[in-house]
């Protein structure tokens, strides 16, 4: 399953059942009108280039059992100003955010999440902070 360069796709909401590891590389690289992602708990990984070049998405929340991130995964994503990553994270790749200058990782104080952020000079606040 591919929507790789979709230009017209705005929301898109992965279905519980469509993957138990993750979801395929590059498989929504260039969806520039992305805006809105509803990733499932179900889901454990966000590959290569998934998300790269979507250049309309804002905010994310990944799944609570995100457990790595994977080489340039959201790539480009230049109005990307809000992700947040909760405390299973293990891994995420050097570039993984590369081109998200406007990015601010919300995550689980003392968590890898905010050892990446620290590490990558990427502005961190803890989730206990955010008012809805």
């Amino acid at each position: 399953l591919s929507f790789s360069g979709c230009s017209s796709l705005e929301t898109l909401v992965i279905p519980d059942n469509i993957a138990d590891r993750g979801i395929a590389y590059g498989a929504f690289s260039g969806c520039t009108s992305l805006k809105s992602i509803n990733i499932p708990d179900n889901i454990t990984a966000i590959q290569r280039y998934t998300f790269s070049n979507c250049i309309s998405l804002k905010q994310l929340v990944l799944s609570k059992n995100i457990k790595s991130i994977e080489w340039g995964a959201f790539e480009n994503c230049t109005l990307l100003e809000k992700i947040i990553i909760y405390d299973k994270a293990e891994h995420i790749a050097d570039n993984a955010f590369e081109g998200c200058d406007k990015l601010t990782i919300y995550g689980i104080k003392g968590s890898y999440a905010e050892q990446y952020a620290n590490e990558h000079n990427i502005p961190f606040e803890e989730l206990n902070n955010i008012v809805n």
